[in-house]
């Protein structure tokens, strides 16, 4: 499996995570794309600064194919180098639904702390806020295995 990852082509990316999400939009974002060997995109990562200035939270949107392979120890460097590293978030926020079991299990895993928020998505339609830290990502196993968080560790920069 060759994954590469899709750089420089954020509305492209916020594009297929919205369809995916069923939503209409993420306005100003930045992005990152996951390509297959065939150049298709099976995955992308949206963020955006949370809307609290000073914060330094970014928000985070992932969606992904279903059934396909798109998470490696590469694109987990790339997705939190990107808001940590280069950005300086100090945490990131994703609200999944909580019907997403395997995306609440993939971020339990990496340290994600959970809350829920009654109605955010609606009348019958709660969230969870997943967050996780700066000091909680340096501190994950997969950090101290890989060391995605020493910069230069893992060339992801590479556009596909």
């Amino acid at each position: 499996m060759t994954l590469k990852y899709l750089y420089g082509q954020d509305e492209l990316v916020a594009e297929f995570v919205a369809r995916m999400h069923h939503e209409p939009g993420y306005g100003k974002c930045s992005a990152i794309g996951v390509t297959d060997e065939n150049g298709e995109l099976i995955a992308g990562f949206v963020y955006r600064w949370f809307s609290v200035p000073g914060s330094h939270v970014m928000e985070m949107a992932i969606a992904a194919l279903p059934g396909r392979q798109w998470l490696s120890r590469q694109t987990m460097a790339a997705m939190f180098q990107y808001p940590f590293l280069q950005c300086g978030a100090q945490m990131i926020l994703i609200r999944p639904k909580p019907v997403l079991e395997k995306t609440l299990r993939m971020l339990a895993v990496l340290g994600f702390k959970f809350a829920a928020v009654e109605r955010l998505y609606g009348r019958d339609e709660d969230a969870i806020f997943c967050t996780l830290t700066y000091e909680r990502w340096m501190a994950n196993k997969f950090n101290k295995r890989f060391k995605h968080h020493v910069v230069g560790t893992t060339d992801n920069r590479k556009a596909a």
